[in-house]
């Protein structure tokens, strides 16, 4: 039987703060619409984390159920409660959600999303919004940005 609106609408009522699958997704709604946020680690020798790691947040937002239903190709109830980071990271590279990367020691968000051929990128506690006429995809595509952009980040921080 397929997942309906209906179905899935019910079951998020009776989770009003949220419900996390067993991989640690939050599926969750507000007024905005439905929305799955996830995080992943990557290591990375960068100069930006101390420890080679970083860890990314990765989000989606739907409108409406179906929207959610469709986006996620869900079938079941079961699928949508076994949603994992990398079912987002789908969505990110389709356009449809964001990765939301914390700098330390800078404590700020820089924020990437892919919109037809580029990756846009900002950060709306700086005023710093940029792109990227490509998709950055992996982890290295990340590192690799932030690297170029180190002496930016490193001013702002000192000033």
């Amino acid at each position: 039987m397929k997942l309906t609106q209906q179905q899935l609408m019910t079951f998020l009522a009776s989770h009003p703060k949220g419900f996390f699958t067993p991989s640690g997704v939050l599926i969750g709604w507000s007024e905005k619409g439905i929305f799955t946020t996830g995080t992943m680690s990557w290591q990375i020798p960068d100069f930006l984390i101390e420890e080679g790691f970083f860890e990314i947040e990765i989000s989606s937002e739907a409108d409406s159920a179906m929207e959610f239903i469709d986006g996620f190709k869900l079938e079941t109830m079961r699928q949508m409660e076994n949603l994992t980071a990398d079912h987002i990271w789908m969505r990110y590279l389709n356009g449809q959600a964001e990765i939301t990367i914390m700098l330390m020691p800078f404590e700020f968000e820089l924020t990437f999303r892919i919109y037809k051929y580029k990756t846009m990128i900002y950060c709306p506690s700086l005023h710093f919004y940029d792109e990227v006429y490509r998709h950055l995809t992996i982890a290295q595509d990340f590192n690799d940005y932030l690297t170029d952009r180190r002496d930016f980040f490193l001013k702002w921080y000192y000033n």
